[in-house]
Parts: C-alpha cells; sequence; structure tokens
C-alpha cells in the first residue's frame, strides 16, 4: 500500500543565531565558493559526529549545497564531494511523487526567508527508499540579506515503518471489532425475537389444527389469530427497541409499577406453559413506587431470569421446581429479585456469566444475560448475580420515577 507523503511545513520564527559558514571542499576565496569562518578543529569533528546529514545549501538555487558532513555517504551512498559539486543531485535523488512539493516548499522558504519543516522520501544511491526529516533554517546578514540555508536531515525511515505498521494493525483491530460487534448483533436479534417467533408458531398452530377438524370453533380460531397477530406487533417491537439500544439511541421510558410487570411476566410464561411442574411464589412489596423504565425492556429482562431458572431445574433432570420473585427497595432505588432452587453454577461459571456467548446450557448461545445486563444499565441501574444455599439468585435494581 502506497503512503501518501506528509506536506511540508513552513514556519515562520526568528532565527536566534547565526550558523557558522562552511568551506567548500576544494573552493578558494578568488573562486568566490568560501562562505564564512571555515569549519576547523572540534566543531568540524562534532559535525561529522552528527546522527544526520548537515548541510550548508546556497541562498540563490535551493538544492545547490555548499558543505554536506560525511554522513550522507551513510545514508545516501554518496561522497560529500559528490553532492557539492553536482547541484543538481539533491533534487534528483527525491523520490518523484516528492519531489514537486518538497522543491516548491523549499524555494518558498527561501523567498520568504522562513524556517522549514518537511518529511519526506530520498533514493539512496543503490535504489533504496529512505525517509527523512528536512529541517532547515534561514541565515542572515546584519542588512537582513539571505547569506546560506543552514539544514539537518535525519533518517526517520524505521519510524515511518512502524506508523505503517500501526495504522494497519490499528485497521485490523477495527474490522475484527466490527466482525465482533456484528455478531453479537446477530446472536442478540435471534435471542430476543425466538420467544415471539416461537410463540406465533403455537397460534398459528392451533389455528391449522382448529381448521383441519372441520367444524372450527369461530371464537377459538379468532382468539389464535389475533394472539399470533399481537406476537407479530411485539417481535417488531423488540427489534425496533433492540436496535436502538444496539445503537446507542434514547430509550424511551415512562413509571412502570414493577409489581405488576412481574406478574405479567409470569402470567406470559404460564400461558405458554414454560413452568410446568415449575412453582412460581411471588413476595411483592407493597406500595413500591413507580420506576422510570421501559416497560417492555423490564419485562424482557424479568422473562429472560425466569426462563433461566426454569431451565436450570429442567437441566438437573427435575421436573419439580421452586421459582420466586420478590421485590423491594434497595436505598433509593426498587430491587427485583429472581430465584431458583436449581444446581447453582460452579466457580468458573460465575465470573463468565454475564460475558457474551457465554452458556451453560446445550443449544443456547450466551446472550440472555449479557442483554439483560446491558438493558439495566441503561436504565441506569445493576444487573448481579447471588449465591443462596441451593440455585441462583439474581438481582436488578432501577431508579425511581417519582
Amino acid at each position: 500500500m502506497m503512503e501518501l507523503p506528509s506536506p511540508c511545513q513552513e514556519i515562520t520564527m526568528t532565527v536566534p543565531y547565526e550558523a557558522p559558514a562552511m568551506c567548500v571542499p576544494g573552493g578558494s576565496a578568488e573562486s568566490g565558493l568560501q562562505v564564512g569562518v571555515e569549519v576547523v578543529g572540534d566543531y568540524r569533528r562534532m559535525l561529522e559526529m552528527m546522527p544526520g546529514i548537515v548541510y550548508t545549501a546556497s541562498p540563490d538555487e535551493p538544492g545547490r549545497m555548499l558543505y554536506v558532513n560525511r554522513r550522507v555517504e551513510v545514508m545516501l551512498g554518496f561522497s560529500p564531494e559528490a553532492w557539492v559539486e553536482d547541484p543538481a543531485l539533491w533534487a534528483r535523488q527525491i523520490h518523484p511523487e516528492d519531489r514537486d512539493r518538497v522543491l516548491e516548499a523549499h524555494e518558498g522558504a527561501s523567498k520568504e526567508r522562513i524556517s522549514l519543516a518537511c518529511e519526506y522520501r530520498m533514493l539512496t544511491r543503490g535504489g533504496r527508499t529512505v525517509w527523512v526529516q528536512d529541517q532547515c533554517v534561514p541565515v542572515l546578514d546584519e542588512q537582513g540579506r539571505l547569506k546560506w540555508i543552514q539544514g539537518l536531515l535525519l533518517d526517520i525511515t524505521e519510524r515511518r515503518h512502524a506508523e505503517a505498521e500501526m495504522r494497519e494493525w490499528h485497521g485490523e483491530m477495527e474490522r475484527m471489532l466490527g466482525l465482533h460487534v456484528a455478531a453479537q448483533t446477530a446472536a442478540a436479534i435471534a435471542h430476543e425475537l425466538n420467544q415471539p417467533l416461537n410463540a406465533i408458531a403455537s397460534y398459528n398452530a392451533a389455528a391449522l389444527r382448529l381448521l383441519r377438524a372441520g367444524n372450527p370453533r369461530p371464537e377459538r380460531l379468532q382468539h389464535a389469530l389475533e394472539q399470533g397477530a399481537d406476537q407479530v406487533q411485539r417481535a417488531g417491537k423488540v427489534m425496533r427497541d433492540l436496535l436502538a439500544l444496539l445503537h446507542k439511541g434514547e430509550t424511551v421510558t415512562e413509571g412502570v409499577y414493577l409489581n405488576a410487570a412481574a406478574r405479567e411476566a409470569v402470567s406470559i410464561l404460564v400461558a405458554d406453559g414454560y413452568i410446568d411442574g415449575v412453582r412460581a411464589e411471588m413476595h411483592l412489596m407493597e406500595d413500591l413506587p413507580r420506576v422510570k423504565a421501559n416497560r417492555l425492556q423490564v419485562q424482557k429482562v424479568l422473562i429472560n431470569l425466569l426462563r433461566n431458572g426454569v431451565e436450570a431445574i429442567h437441566g438437573a433432570g427435575r421436573t419439580m421446581g421452586r421459582l420466586s420473585v420478590r421485590t423491594s427497595m434497595d436505598d433509593s432505588m426498587a430491587r427485583v429479585c429472581v430465584e431458583d432452587d436449581g444446581p447453582g453454577l460452579d466457580a468458573e461459571a460465575v465470573g463468565k456469566i454475564f460475558e457474551p456467548f457465554f452458556t451453560t446450557k446445550a443449544e443456547g448461545i450466551g446472550m440472555g444475560l449479557a442483554i439483560s445486563r446491558a438493558l439495566i444499565h441503561a436504565h441506569g441501574g445493576r444487573l448481579w448475580l447471588e449465591q443462596p444455599e441451593q440455585g441462583c439468585r439474581f438481582c436488578f435494581t432501577l431508579p425511581l420515577a417519582e
């Protein structure tokens, strides 16, 4: 994948010093190539030890080098003498895709007498691509005239490659996250639609049996069809509410009586024949204040917790069992607990019970409790697991409406 080069940045600044001028290798005073004080001794050795290419460029012809240190041999494979003798060498070694913008930026910086910071690609003598960071400043005389350009080229190839790898890794992580979210969304939709679709199938089957009997009772047929239609509407509302949650849309809330919601959830499971053989006990606090919630979503949570309790009892090979639903106050929140007398959970399951796709059931997909916790959390409440002496107890809280 081709990387787009970073644009050059022109930086206006006051140069706090005048860099010492350099002597052109092979130059003389007569040839007019001497650009100032001769670099000798320790200062020259320091320049040769710099980790980048130190250069002095002509003020009249950007790219024409008056001095280059020996680092150019290491980075680009050219001798300093070759760099100075060939005025077009620097421009020629700039990557073709970067050349125009870099030359334009340098020319503009020279005319405006401003500093420049730029990143671009250069080609070594052997044809390898090297990323460089070019930083240069104008050196002015006492009258403010441009004397020369002092610059430094640093090799940033490794940094650029690391940045490219990081971008690729980040893109791959985003792709994987997108797939994970899509899988969770599909599983959540399948889980939430399962109940109304099963109910629709049951009512349709009842209607077909009445029709096949040859002498159907109109009132019973009408009841089955009406119930099936109601479940279709229910499935549509489930989809709308679930997608709103997954897209972090605002949850529509109202004042909900938790005691009534609990009774309705139990009634739905009883009507479906789901809790045959399991005794449902209701311990509901009198005058429990209303909570601020979405009634259908709270009902979904209650039904899911009740179904889990029934499945835990039946999963232990028992046909009889007990469920209890208890409402109470928990400080300034209303509290609901659903408890079963099943076999309970082991330590590993307790730690993972709310994770998406974790399930202890052979045919489960492991989204029910994850969705339930997300729904309660979206309402400003909390859902958690308690472990009594036998079975499991799931409790949740919701804020009061008043």
